[in-house]
């Protein structure tokens, strides 16, 4: 959809997200300095992306080529659903193009942010201290539980320091 209305609306919504996830990271209580760094990396990086999304907001609502203007007057027309109906017809002839394109809700994306990672290691080493306990029992499946440290936030931090400056101590 190419619309400049479902563009805007698209750009309000991706702010809305970003903000409860740095809300998210904000009220998790971590003690380890190491997931505070990662955490600050991820607000930093989330802040980053609000001031992109805002900036293409703000250059949507300048309409320097009036295609809001264009736009809201096709939709206020004599008859409002041709307009409805060209509209759903290209969108019927996108999915009949595309007809295996999966569809995410934008909120999967960060649904990483409200789970502490010290809360899942901590499940992660009862689970296998219960297990060691039962000698006679398989290990059970641990469950993957995602969380906003991955490997490559990791490898950044171990190469943003020294070893002299301890993480920045």
């Amino acid at each position: 959809m190419n619309n400049v209305i479902e563009q805007q609306r698209q750009a309000y919504e991706d702010i809305e997200l970003l903000e409860q996830a740095i809300v998210d990271l904000m009220l998790q209580d971590l003690t380890k300095h190491r997931y505070k760094l990662i955490r600050e990396q991820k607000i930093s990086a989330l802040l980053d992306q609000i001031q992109s999304r805002s900036k293409q907001l703000q250059e949507i609502e300048q309409d320097d080529l009036g295609l809001c203007q264009k736009e809201s007057a096709s939709i206020a027309s004599n008859n409002p659903f041709d307009e409805f109906y060209s509209r759903l017809s290209g969108i019927r002839e996108y999915h009949r193009r595309n007809p295996d394109t999966l569809v995410y809700p934008p909120e999967m994306e960060y649904i990483k942010y409200k789970n502490n990672p010290e809360e899942s290691e901590k499940r992660e080493r009862a689970l296998l201290a219960k297990a060691e306990e039962d000698e006679g029992e398989a290990i059970p499946d641990i469950p993957d539980v995602q969380t906003f440290v991955c490997a490559e936030d990791e490898h950044q931090l171990d190469t943003r320091f020294s070893g002299e400056e301890r993480l920045g101590r």
